[in-house]
């Protein structure tokens, strides 16, 4: 396929797969991401309560410093500790959530009825796998963010100079996001291992690697417009409306699931087009 068109596959696919959204037993594989960034951010909201100050008090500190232990510095901080504890969800929870909703999206779109106890099943039963392949991913990830921000901030980088490297940071970013886009349907769709997934994916992304990039576009523009108002953290708690900022986590927290929702099922779908023009 020329580019215009895997770009509009892609496109097509992530329409379909949204109005699947309207099927409550398709969500029931992402409850468990749901919840535990539910939990994350309650507990981030209330960490001086006694039941979260023993574990959330020194990892608050040690991520974002002593004076994001009071108020209102505690909400400046609450857009960087979110994302923190929600990039360990997704390493973990998010790889099982993405594997069992793609076996579900693709029961669904071959016309059988897709159980999300079968698909919970398969998605444990190919967790050791997909993880593994998952992780080089989460580790660039990390280095790309937090590794990339130390370095720098021990540099003393300048201020030109941190804008460069950050900029090349979210180009490298969003290409391995797309590429990473086709693992969950060649581990569990193709029942892949370890060592052929990472021989079947160089095929997959010739054949499909423009629509992955424009779903991983298209996903960050989703985030732009709360994006925007998070950089602007420290003028809305001056105001004295620091409860905007929790509001502003939140919807970015249920923008991030909408978003892998859709993106499972368009990967999903674009991942059959493919294997059976192949065929």
């Amino acid at each position: 396929m020329s580019v215009f068109e895997q770009v509009a596959l892609a496109w097509q696919c992530a329409v379909v797969a949204a109005r699947q959204s309207v099927r409550p037993a398709m969500w029931i594989p992402w409850l468990p991401v749901l919840l535990l960034n539910a939990a994350a951010l309650t507990a981030l909201i209330g960490f001086a309560h006694p039941a979260f100050s023993w574990l959330m008090l020194p990892w608050i500190r040690a991520v974002a410093g002593p004076s994001a232990l009071h108020y209102p510095d505690c909400f400046r901080a609450l857009p960087l500790l979110q994302a923190r504890a929600a990039f360990a969800i997704d390493a973990i929870a998010g790889v099982l959530a993405s594997g069992a909703a793609t076996w579900m999206f693709a029961e669904r779109f071959a016309g059988r009825v897709a159980s999300p106890g079968d698909a919970m099943r398969r998605g444990l039963g190919r967790f050791p796998t997909f993880f593994t392949v998952s992780l080089p991913w989460a580790v660039l990830t990390l280095a790309l963010t937090v590794g990339l921000d130390v370095w720098l901030g021990s540099r003393g980088s300048s201020g030109l100079t941190v804008k460069v490297f950050q900029t090349a940071a979210v180009a490298l970013l969003v290409g391995a996001q797309s590429v990473s886009l086709w693992l969950p349907p060649i581990v569990m769709l193709e029942q892949a291992g370890i060592a052929d997934t990472y021989r079947l994916l160089p095929r997959r992304l010739t054949q499909g690697s423009a629509g992955s990039l424009a779903l991983t576009l298209a996903a960050l523009l989703v985030h732009v417009p709360v994006q925007e108002l998070l950089r602007r953290v420290d003028a809305i708690v001056d105001r004295g409306r620091p409860e905007i900022v929790a509001a502003l986590v939140i919807a970015e927290s249920i923008l991030s699931l909408l978003t892998s929702f859709v993106i499972a099922g368009a990967m999903t779908l674009t991942h059959r087009a493919i294997v059976e023009e192949e065929r």
